[in-house]
């Protein structure tokens, strides 16, 4: 089961710095698992593991708020809090992150400083909170915490129930949207905020111009590439979806960049702030069309000097910022103030000449010709830590 989250009901205050939403939420025993052996692991369903290493291994998952088009997030904090006993034993500790291919590294073993405290992990159950633009949308993030260990004690407690405070205050610049979209991309990113706001009521204080005329996907590529996309075109309109392809060697002197990545992606940005594009491919795989590498996390191995970095199509939809704020040498670390939203859905077609992108346009057309498919409203997605 999922923590039961009750979102029929939220309340609106004025503080004396903000106004402040209200959420009430509640788990049950249910949403969790307790695994007891040498150590005790507690997993929430569907949520994720942290720590730093050594210390109780905690569990979270996030949650999103629609705030006004010109708020700023403030603070979220759980208010009113009910803990109930779930677990005794002792915790097991966190993990640094390990290089599957290397071999097993090995337990890190609690930290006694730590596991000798009398006091709770983590203190809050906030984790974090952080404000983000998906595609013109006001959005904050928050990572929540249900459960908390005493490991001096032994015990581990869950978030009976408690109440998801969100401070924010108005009059600040609204964020980046497109200057119109279509009356499908409209639904479609109405329909996505819906689905992952606490608040979807909020959505009525959000308006754009709704054109006919709009893009709804755009496709860039190299100009020798285009004569295989006509029937995937075809497909598309079929759909009544309206496209526009768009020649790479046209982006190279068309748009600024300090290089065809970041041309490429100041395109994008254009096509979605002018003709409110949702969807965006990209054709070619890296040496084809222009790819960005990234920072993704401090893995520790000592193998490679660029082990931290994978290449990220994200670079090419979460449109706000440069992802490069401190102007080094590495794109997306945390100094550079990415809010990892994006703002185009976007898909990359790992194809290295026509050839393949003839035979991989072929098959995108036979999957969704397939009579009675539900291919549009359902999906699985797939995802390594590497």
């Amino acid at each position: 089961m999922r923590p039961i989250i009750l979102i029929t009901i939220c309340a609106i205050a004025i503080s004396a710095t903000g106004e402040v939403v209200t959420f009430p939420l509640e788990y049950n025993r249910n949403d969790f698992v307790v695994i007891d052996s040498d150590f005790v692991k507690v997993y929430l369903v569907n949520g994720v593991v942290s720590g730093e290493s050594g210390s109780p291994q905690i569990t979270s998952e996030p949650l999103h708020i629609l705030l006004p088009p010109d708020a700023k997030l403030l603070s979220a904090t759980i208010r009113s809090a009910i803990w109930g006993t779930l677990a005794h034993g002792v915790p097991f500790p966190a993990q640094p992150p390990s290089i599957l291919s290397a071999g097993s590294p090995g337990t890190v073993a609690p930290d006694s400083g730590l596991y000798l405290r009398n006091r709770y992990f983590p203190e809050s159950p906030v984790l974090s909170a952080s404000q983000g633009n998906l595609a013109g949308y006001n959005l904050a993030g928050v990572c929540v915490a249900p459960v908390r260990w005493n490991p001096f004690e032994k015990k581990c407690e869950y978030l009976i129930s408690g109440e998801l405070a969100v401070e924010f205050d108005r009059g600040h610049w609204a964020p980046k949207a497109p200057a119109r979209r279509s009356p499908i991309g409209d639904g479609i990113w109405r329909s996505a905020v819906s689905s992952l706001v606490l608040n979807e009521a909020e959505l009525n204080s959000y308006t754009i111009n709704i054109d006919p005329d709009a893009y709804d996907w755009a496709i860039f590529g190299p100009s020798g590439f285009t004569a295989g996309l006509q029937n995937l075109s075809w497909f598309r309109k079929s759909w009544a979806l309206k496209d526009t392809v768009v020649a790479l060697e046209d982006v190279y002197t068309a748009f600024p960049g300090a290089d065809n990545a970041e041309k490429l992606r100041n395109a994008i940005d254009y096509f979605y702030t002018t003709y409110g594009i949702s969807y965006v491919v990209i054709l070619g795989d890296a040496g084809v069309a222009p790819d960005r590498t990234v920072f993704a996390m401090d893995c520790e191995a000592g193998f490679y000097d660029n082990e931290n970095e994978i290449r990220a199509d994200l670079y090419f939809a979460d449109l706000d910022g440069d992802w490069n704020f401190d102007s080094d040498t590495v794109f997306g670390e945390v100094a550079d103030s990415v809010d990892i939203y994006p703002d185009v859905f976007i898909g990359r077609f790992s194809v290295e000449h026509l050839s393949q992108l003839s035979g991989f346009v072929s098959k995108i057309e036979t999957y969704e010709s397939l009579p009675g498919g539900t291919f549009p409203g359902s999906g699985l997605m797939l995802g390594q830590i590497l």
